[in-house]
């Protein structure tokens, strides 16, 4: 018994050794250094990067949206303003559904205004059609949305081009502006 007791000590002490000696040893071979990060310096801006986001919210009128992104990153010359790399927004009401994706954005977060270029689609399940554009903005307090670009809108009997459009969700008015070509299909 006295046996054991002595060589269970003898074990403790051993590995109260090696776990002070392996300590020194991981400090000595991977070494931590200290970080210094200036936030006064103009040569480096830092910038918020997000994959996967999404932000929601409600409008004035109690409106629900959405908007999802692939990559957020922060605006460097604007103040609350956030890019969008791939941007999806989603609207419902109790009476529609308006769905908006493009290949890029910006989302101003404090007046809730989106600019969306490139490919940009925007379908009203409710009136049902699909208006595309290399441009949409967007006051989603508001529920309006317009393009100084060329639209493409598409319904069930047919299709319309025009230079410009302007939309008001909550009064279902779509107005366009500009020349307009409307054909309707047999």
């Amino acid at each position: 018994m006295k046996y054991l007791n002595k060589l269970s000590t003898k074990i403790g002490i051993s590995l109260f050794i090696m776990l002070v000696l392996s300590f020194f040893w991981w400090q000595t071979k991977f070494s931590t250094k200290n970080i210094k990060i200036n936030l006064n310096d103009n040569k480096s801006k830092t910038s918020l990067n997000i994959e996967e986001a999404k932000y929601s919210g409600f409008s004035e009128n109690g409106q629900k949206f959405s908007i999802s992104a692939k990559l957020i990153t922060e605006n460097q010359s604007k103040i609350n303003v956030l890019n969008l790399k791939n941007p999806n927004a989603i609207f419902e009401t109790k009476k529609s559904l308006i769905t908006i994706s493009s290949n890029m954005g910006e989302f101003d977060i404090n007046n809730k205004i989106l600019i969306l270029s490139e490919n940009v689609s925007l379908i009203d399940e409710n009136l049902d059609f699909t208006l595309t554009s290399n441009e949409l903005n967007g006051n989603l307090e508001k529920g309006e949305f317009y393009s100084t670009k060329p639209v493409y809108f598409n319904i069930n009997s047919g299709f319309l081009r025009s230079e410009n459009f302007f939309y008001n969700q909550n009064e279902k008015k779509v107005i366009f502006l500009g020349r307009t070509k409307l054909v309707f299909l047999k």
